[in-house]
C-alpha cells in the first residue's frame, strides 16, 4: 500500500558536503545523514505538537499523529520512513517496549496479583472473543473477504495500545485498580494476538493447525517472557541496591535502557514475548525495594523516574509521528464507508461485549457499571496492529475471489482507520469521560 523513495533531505545534506570536501560522501555516510534529516524532522514536528497538546489541553499522541500526517504525505520535500525499514523496526520495538517498561515501573506488584484474574480473562479469552466478533462483522460488511482473512484481520485489530493507553492514564489518574487492569491486559493481550495472529497464519500456509502445540506455544511464550522480564528486573534491582555490588546505582535510570533492550532480546532468543518481558521487568524493578527490603535503605530514592519519563515520551514522539506519516489517505478513502461501520462494531458492540462478559465473572472484586462503561471505551489501538499488519507484506499467504490480491492493503486501510478513529474519539474524550463518570482518583487535582 505504502511506495516510498530515498528522502529528499539527504541530497541536500550531501550536496553541502559535496560543495565542502569537492567529493562525494560514501554510501553510509549518506544513510547517516538520511536518519539525522528525518529525526531532526520528526522530533522538532513532534515538540511542536507537545506544546499545542499542552495549550489545548489533550493527549499528546494524538496531535503526534496528525504531525506525522502533516509532514508525511502533505509535505514534498520529506518521504515517510519505510514500514520495513530497520529504522521503522527499530523505533516501534524499542519505542513500545521502553513505554510497557516505564509504566510497568509504577504499578504495584501485590495488586497486579490482586487482579490477576480478570487481566487473565481480558487478555486471553478477551482476545479470542474480539477476535471472532470483529472478523465475524469482518465478513458480513465485505462479503468476498474469506472466512480466515477476515479473522485475521478480527486478531490484528484485538489488542490494545499501551503506548496510547499508559500516557493517557498518566495525565488522567483513574483509581489504582482501573489504570493496573488496562496497563496489564495491553502487556498481556499482545502476546495473546501475536499467538493466534502466527495460528492463523501456519493454517493458511499449511492448511491444518495442531491446537496442542499452538496452546504450548502461547504458554511457552507467557512463562519464558514473564521468567526473563523478572530475571532482568531484580538483577536491576540487585545493581541499584544500596549494598556494596550497587555498582550502577548512581547511574540508575540509565541502567533502564539495557534492562528493556535485554529482556526484550533474551526473552524473543529464547522464544518468549519480548513485550510482556520489558513489562514485567518494569514491575519487578519497580517493585525490587519491596521484594529485596534489606537492600535498600528506605530515605533513599532509585533515581528512576524522571529520565524514565522524559525517554517514554520521545518513544511516543517518534512512534506516532512516524505511524501518521505511512497512512495512505487514498487507500482508507476506498474503504471508508464499509470501515466506519466496522469500526462502530468494534467500538460499541466488540469491546463492550468482552468487558461486560467477562468481568461479570469477576463478582468478588464488586466492579461498578460505571468502572464497566470506562473500560468498554479505553480501547485504542496502535503499535501492536500496525506491527501486525505491516507484517503480513512479509507473508505469503493466499486467498481465493477478488480481495485475494489487495488483502494486504486492504488490512492496512482498515488498521489506520482504527488507529485514526481511536485516536480521534476515544482517547480525546477520555479525561472528559473519566470526570463525567467521577472515576479519578480523589487525591489527584482534575486539571491534571
Amino acid at each position: 500500500m505504502f511506495k516510498y523513495s530515498t528522502c529528499a533531505m539527504s541530497t541536500i545534506y550531501s550536496s553541502i558536503l559535496n560543495l565542502i570536501t569537492g567529493a562525494a560522501p560514501p554510501a553510509s555516510t549518506d544513510l547517516i545523514m538520511t536518519a539525522f534529516s528525518d529525526f531532526t524532522i520528526i522530533l522538532v514536528a513532534a515538540l511542536i505538537a507537545a506544546r499545542l497538546a499542552s495549550l489545548l489541553k489533550i493527549p499528546d499522541v494524538i496531535l503526534f499523529l496528525v504531525a506525522g500526517v502533516i509532514i508525511g504525505p502533505m509535505v514534498p520535500f520529506w518521504v515517510p520512513i519505510e514500514e520495513s525499514s530497520n529504522i521503522n523496526q527499530m523505533v516501534i520495538i524499542f519505542g513500545a517496549s521502553y513505554i510497557l517498561f516505564q509504566g510497568g515501573l509504577d504499578l504495584k506488584l501485590k495488586t497486579i496479583i490482586h487482579y490477576a484474574w480478570i487481566i487473565a480473562l481480558l487478555a486471553i479469552p478477551g482476545v479470542l472473543l474480539s477476535t471472532f466478533l470483529v472478523g465475524g462483522a469482518a465478513k458480513l460488511i465485505f462479503p468476498i473477504l474469506p472466512c480466515a482473512a477476515a479473522l485475521l484481520l478480527g486478531v490484528i485489530l484485538a489488542p490494545t495500545d499501551p503506548a496510547t493507553l499508559i500516557p493517557i492514564l498518566k495525565q488522567v489518574r483513574v483509581s489504582e485498580r482501573l489504570e493496573v487492569v488496562i496497563e496489564s491486559e495491553s502487556a498481556f493481550n499482545d502476546t495473546t494476538a501475536a499467538v493466534i495472529f502466527i495460528s492463523i497464519v501456519t493454517l493458511l500456509q499449511q492448511g491444518h493447525l495442531s491446537l496442542f502445540p499452538a496452546v504450548g506455544g502461547f504458554l511457552g511464550q507467557l512463562f519464558i517472557g514473564f521468567g526473563c522480564g523478572a530475571g532482568v528486573g531484580l538483577l536491576a534491582g540487585v545493581f541499584i541496591s544500596h549494598r556494596p555490588f550497587g555498582f550502577f546505582r548512581e547511574v540508575a535510570s540509565i541502567l533502564t535502557l539495557p534492562v528493556v533492550a535485554g529482556s526484550y532480546t533474551l526473552a524473543t532468543w529464547l522464544g518468549g514475548s519480548g513485550y510482556l518481558a520489558t513489562f514485567i521487568a518494569g514491575v519487578f524493578l519497580g517493585n525490587c525495594r519491596e521484594l529485596m527490603p534489606s537492600y535498600f535503605d528506605r530515605k533513599k530514592g532509585l533515581n528512576l523516574e524522571i529520565f524514565s519519563m522524559d525517554l517514554a515520551v520521545i518513544c511516543r514522539m517518534m512512534i506516532f509521528v512516524i505511524l501518521g506519516s505511512q497512512i495512505d489517505f487514498l487507500a482508507v478513502r476506498e474503504y471508508l464507508l464499509p470501515g466506519l461501520v466496522l469500526m462502530a462494531v468494534f467500538i460499541f458492540i466488540s469491546r463492550p461485549a468482552v468487558v461486560f462478559l467477562f468481568f461479570g465473572l469477576d463478582r468478588k472484586k464488586g466492579w461498578t457499571i460505571k468502572e464497566k462503561l470506562f473500560l468498554s471505551w479505553v480501547r485504542e489501538t496502535g503499535v501492536m496492529p500496525a506491527a501486525l499488519a505491516g507484517a503480513l507484506a512479509s507473508i505469503s499467504l493466499n486467498f481465493s475471489g477478488r480481495m485475494g490480491g489487495i488483502y494486504d492493503e486492504f488490512v492496512q486501510a482498515i488498521v489506520f482507520m482504527a488507529i485514526l478513529v481511536t485516536l480521534l474519539v476515544q482517547a480525546m474524550s477520555t479525561p472528559w469521560l473519566a470526570r463525567k463518570l467521577k472515576l479519578i482518583r480523589e487525591n489527584e487535582n482534575e486539571g491534571a
